[in-house]
C-alpha cells in the first residue's frame, strides 16, 4: 500500500494492471517530483531523458526541416525482427514519401518526394529500449 501510494494511486488504482514501461515511466515521474526541492531535482532528466528529431527531408529541393521532442524510451519493434540491431536499424531507418504518398511541401507549394525518420540528437546517460508489444 505504501508504494503504491507514493506513486499517487488512490482508490484501488493499484489494481490497474500497468505495463513495465508505464511503471517505468511512472516511478521516474515520481522520483522527479520528489527530488524537486532538493539538490538532485534534475537527476532523473539528466540520466534518463534525451533528444530525439523528427526529421523531414526534400532532397530535390535542398529542403529539411526537424521538430526537436525529449524521449524517455525508445520503442522499437519486435514482431519478425531476429534481433535488436535489425529492430534498432528500422527504428531509424527513413521512410520514403513518393508516389500516392508525396509530402506537400509548403515551401515550394507543391507534393515533392521525401524522406521522413528520426534521428537522435542527444542520448541520455541511460538508455532504456522498450519493446513495443502492439503492431500499429
Amino acid at each position: 500500500m505504501e508504494l503504491t501510494e507514493s506513486f499517487g494511486w488512490k482508490n484501488n488504482q493499484q489494481l490497474v494492471q500497468h505495463d513495465v514501461q508505464d511503471l517505468a515511466r511512472e516511478f521516474l515521474s515520481v522520483l522527479s517530483r520528489a527530488l524537486k526541492d532538493t539538490p538532485y531535482k534534475n537527476l532523473v532528466e539528466d540520466t534518463f531523458k534525451g533528444q530525439i528529431a523528427n526529421v523531414l527531408q526534400v532532397p530535390e529541393h535542398n529542403f529539411m526541416k526537424a521538430r526537436d521532442t525529449d524521449f524517455e524510451d525508445l520503442l522499437v519493434q519486435v514482431r519478425s525482427i531476429p534481433d535488436l540491431e535489425t529492430s534498432l536499424g528500422e527504428f531509424f531507418n527513413f521512410e520514403s514519401l513518393s508516389g500516392d504518398n508525396q509530402y506537400f511541401c509548403e515551401e515550394v507549394g507543391m507534393k515533392v518526394d521525401a524522406l521522413k525518420g528520426v534521428a537522435i540528437k542527444k542520448f541520455p546517460k541511460i538508455l532504456t529500449i522498450s519493446l513495443r508489444r502492439f503492431d500499429m
